[in-house]
Parts: C-alpha cells; sequence; structure tokens
C-alpha cells in the first residue's frame, strides 16, 4: 500500500529533524573551547598566566579545562536526553500522519 504525500512529508520531515540534531550534537564536540562563554574569563585569565616550568599555573590551567570539559559533557548528556524525548514525542504524534485507519479496527492477542 503506498503511502500518501502528507504521510512521506511528514517521515521526511521527522527524518531530516533527528539528522539536524546529530549534526548538532557532533558541532557541539567540534567547538572551541573559547567559543562557550561559560568560565571564559577564568580560563583566558589561566591561559595568559601559564607558564610550563610553574607547576601552579599548569595545574590552574588544567583545572580550567576539567571545569569547562565537564560543563560541555553534562550540557551535551543533557541535550541528547532532551532530543531524545522530543524525537520520541513526535514520532509517536507525528509518523503516521495522513495514513487512513480502519473504522472499527481492533487488534486481538
Amino acid at each position: 500500500m503506498p503511502l500518501s504525500r502528507k504521510t512521506l512529508v511528514t517521515r521526511l520531515a521527522v527524518a531530516l529533524l533527528i539528522l539536524a540534531e546529530i549534526a548538532w550534537l557532533v558541532v557541539q564536540h567540534r567547538r572551541s573551547m573559547l567559543d562557550d562563554p561559560y568560565r571564559r574569563a577564568e580560563l583566558m585569565r589561566a591561559a595568559e598566566n601559564y607558564d610550563a616550568s610553574s607547576p601552579e599555573t599548569v595545574s590552574a590551567l588544567d583545572y580550567e579545562i576539567d571545569q569547562h570539559r565537564r560543563y560541555r559533557d553534562t550540557r551535551n548528556i543533557e541535550m541528547a536526553a532532551i532530543f531524545l524525548v522530543l524525537d520520541a514525542g513526535l514520532i509517536y504524534f507525528f509518523w503516521n500522519t495522513g495514513t487512513a485507519r480502519i473504522e472499527g479496527a481492533r487488534i486481538e492477542y
């Protein structure tokens, strides 16, 4: 049974939205740390004061990098969870848009 145009367009839109979300998550991993406003001033200050021979400045820069990575990892996990919930809702409510429903049909177990 061929699908209607409305069903095809809806399914294509849902699939493209899921692909766009995946691409967004991948791009977030590729961005520079300096693009994020989170603790940017502290990171810049630690990078400016960095001296490889000084253990204090090395540990300060390592601390700022670890803080930023932890923030990015947490944000990416949160966004992935939000996307999963959003995608589940979109698929549940819109995947069969435009398909004909059989009146009085019941599923017997």
